[in-house]
């Protein structure tokens, strides 16, 4: 017989990335055309650096950051140009899409898990409330762990206080992280990064 209990539909959790999804993020195309590189090549550069690929992860500085970004793109560019421009490249909210998150925030727990750095997380700060937005507001430099791994995942869902991993639904836009995240048990919404999140959020029914 089934209880009253296992009939019960749980409320998800929301768990957004940032890039793509939130904010737009428009580095790809910038560094292409200031490069000529495909965005395989940069993202193969991005990895193959340690100062560039240890940012993320909350294991280089600001300052290490900005000496290599030039070097690693061949890019005529002092490190004190690189903040400026690296910040240029994230976007303001897509429009509509915070004020959606906050009306959610009335009937769903709402969080955030995005693969940045501190001049991003700064940036992005202060456009948007992080704090007000998403309980717990969650990063890579600040885990010191990215996607796809699966640690940041498993991190996240003890941040959010061990859910069933299929009740927190992932809005992500790169392949690779949707599947590391399906690997771990999340329920994933792919989002095109295009649009933003807001198309996905209608589609399923959680907003008008």
């Amino acid at each position: 017989m089934m209880t009253e209990h296992s009939h019960k539909m749980t409320t998800p959790t929301l768990l957004f990335d940032l890039g793509g999804v939130i904010v737009p993020w428009v580095g790809f195309e910038a560094l292409a055309k200031m490069t000529g590189f495909d965005r395989e090549e940069i993202d193969d550069r991005f990895q193959m650096d340690p100062a560039t690929r240890r940012y993320e992860r909350g294991h280089a500085t600001t300052a290490e950051f900005c000496e290599a970004f030039p070097r690693v793109f061949d890019l005529d560019l002092t490190p004190e140009d690189v903040p400026a421009l690296w910040n240029s490249w994230v976007h303001p909210p897509f429009p509509g899409v915070v004020e959606a998150i906050q009306s959610l925030k009335a009937t769903h727990r709402t969080a955030c898990l995005s693969n940045t750095n501190a001049l991003h997380w700064d940036h992005v700060g202060a456009m948007i409330d992080l704090p007000g937005l998403f309980d717990p507001p969650m990063a890579s430099h600040i885990l010191q762990a990215a996607k796809p791994d699966r640690e940041i995942y498993d991190m996240a869902l003890a941040e959010l206080g061990n859910p069933d991993p299929a009740d927190v639904w992932f809005f992500e836009d790169t392949q690779k992280n949707i599947d590391g995240a399906r690997a771990a048990g999340l329920t994933v919404h792919p989002v095109d990064r295009k649009h933003g999140v807001l198309p996905v959020l209608e589609s399923l029914g959680l907003i008008s």
